[in-house]
């Protein structure tokens, strides 16, 4: 059955004309900030107004991102879905977004979420098909929670993320895929009434680089939402450089692009001359991107400072956000460090050794330790390499995602709800069997439900419910406190709330064995560098 156009009246924004099918309403591509010029800071886009009708019932464009992008990360979830006729991506017109509405809400000021996406800070859109709404919608109207879900473009790449000191003395502020985050939140609270949702209810959802990016909008004196949903990915991890780091990330851009010659005029010239496409295509890896310490993310906390500023009931102060957003529900997949095969699945050949020569570098005198750490995660006895590469994922996994999201979810001051996603990818891939990178994306949504077996889609539907509860303002299971650390375990057979014992069973303790001789931060940066081939 064809979708059938359905024109929302909206007091402040016009006629607004949209697409019901399946059960949901979704008004796609719709404007939410104005951009001057592909680096401009974005200013909140208030619509035409009046009787002007504004069509949403096509995808609007993204921003400028990674050629092949959402092909690329359905080969890491390692199952495909169709994909639509995108429209072509801009350089300034790519600050929408989609709204998805039950087809018949019974009741008006329905809680909102908002899903602000990953992809590494490079590379990603709301856009795309694993992000639908339209499922996860259709099923809180079914259980009689009903919803309104939002997905967000926001800049990523060289637009969003690229800084300097050469380049904010030429005008150009940092954070560009952040403040775009922050105003699409600001045109969120403002107009959403108008689509039956209730400013007073929402729910920020964020994955891998997305949960990071939400993490630092905490930092914002203004608040921005009420429920912060953080699915593997923290500041801890992804952390804003000072402006000394991001002069070096800018110098090899710019000798990438072959613009290291001339002053700032110069060279501002001939990055305007370049289109954005090359702009981005021809950035590589070795421009590591991050958000940036300046007026507007002012904090970088560390493993170690966060515990210590939690401990000191001071985190409100520095972090205002602990104090105005009210619940945090947090968690991994257990093998989140699966993503870091883009960095080293050419690098198979002898990897123990080659983390081992890393670590020992980059921690000097604790050649002991780091000897009994690669030992005891099985990396340096693994009998082959592929073993050994394995193992060292493992250990990507626990360093990068699961102790900060540990530590941050022990610094949150109010009700916390912790889970572990567990369920084997089931489909055929390098990683077939293991609880992967974005497959919490792939249950949540339900985009994938048709793919997955009977046993599979209940894990994911009870993912999907306890998200809906959360959505609403209800508890989605036992929260997890000091006195009583638990988490809810997603995996067949299981499905359940579990003691949280991973600290001291499991992999996690050979981690937390080492705080106080090398350091939490000291392993999590050396792994960074060794990630960078240094």
């Amino acid at each position: 059955m064809s979708p059938s156009v359905i024109t929302l009246q909206h007091p402040a924004l016009g006629p607004i004309r949209g697409k019901a099918h399946n059960g949901v309403v979704q008004y796609l591509g719709i404007k939410y900030a104005s951009l001057s010029h592909r680096f401009s800071i974005p200013e909140l886009y208030s619509g035409a107004g009046g009787s002007i009708v504004t069509d949403a019932t096509q995808l609007g464009p993204a921003v400028i991102g990674l050629p092949n992008g959402c092909k690329a990360e359905q080969a890491l979830i390692q199952q495909t879905l169709p994909l639509p006729d995108f429209p072509p991506q801009s350089d300034t017109e790519g600050l929408n977004l989609t709204i998805t509405l039950p087809g018949n809400p019974e009741k008006s000021k329905l809680p909102v979420f908002v899903f602000v996406h990953g992809g590494g800070l490079i590379t990603g859109s709301g856009t795309w098909p694993q992000y639908d709404h339209g499922a996860f919608v259709r099923r809180s109207a079914e259980l009689g929670k009903p919803v309104i879900g939002v997905n967000i473009n926001y800049r990523t790449g060289p637009l969003g993320f690229l800084t300097s000191e050469e380049l904010q003395t030429a005008g150009l502020a940092a954070n560009n895929g952040l403040r775009d985050q922050k105003v699409a939140f600001q045109w969120i609270r403002r107009f959403i009434s108008g689509f039956g949702g209730d400013p007073d209810q929402i729910t920020a959802i964020g994955q891998s680089a997305g949960a990071a990016c939400l993490t630092l909008l905490l930092q914002s004196d203004e608040p921005l939402f009420n429920r912060v949903a953080l699915l593997s990915g923290t500041c801890l991890a992804i952390r804003p450089q000072p402006t000394s780091v991001h002069n070096q990330v800018y110098r090899r851009f710019c000798e990438a692009h072959n613009l290291a010659d001339g002053g700032v005029d110069t060279k501002m010239e001939a990055i305007n001359q370049i289109d954005s496409y090359t702009l981005v295509a021809n950035t590589p890896p070795s421009v590591a991107l991050a958000p940036a310490l300046d007026e507007f993310i002012h904090t970088n906390f560390t493993l170690e400072t966060i515990k210590n500023n939690s401990k000191t009931g001071d985190i409100t102060t520095t972090i205002p956000g602990f104090g105005w957003c009210d619940d945090l529900l947090i968690g991994d997949c257990s093998l989140d460090g699966n993503i870091h095969q883009l960095a080293l699945a050419h690098r198979k050949n002898d990897i123990a050794k080659q983390l081992e020569i890393s670590l020992k570098k980059n921690i000097p005198n604790h050649d002991r330790e780091i000897e009994r750490l690669l030992a005891d995660y099985g990396i340096s006895t693994a009998p082959d390499d592929e073993r050994a590469y394995l193992k060292v994922l493992e250990f990507a996994t626990d360093i990068v995602f699961t102790v900060p999201n540990d530590l941050f979810a022990e610094a949150w001051p109010k009700s916390k709800y912790v889970y572990h996603i567990d369920e084997p990818n089931p489909w055929e891939g390098p990683f077939l069997g293991h609880a992967t990178h974005i497959l919490d994306v792939a249950l949540l949504f339900k985009n994938f439900d048709e793919k997955l077996d009977a046993p599979a889609r209940s894990v994911g539907g009870a993912f999907s419910d306890n998200m809906i509860k959360f959505v609403n303002g209800e508890a989605p299971w036992k929260a997890n406190t000091t006195d009583d650390p638990v988490a809810f375990i997603y995996r067949q057979g299981v499905n359940e709330v579990r003691e949280d014992t991973s600290r001291s069973v499991g992999r996690k303790q050979i981690l937390y064995r080492l705080q106080d001789s090398i350091g939490l931060d000291s392993i999590l940066v050396a792994f960074q560098l060794f990630l960078g081939g240094q």
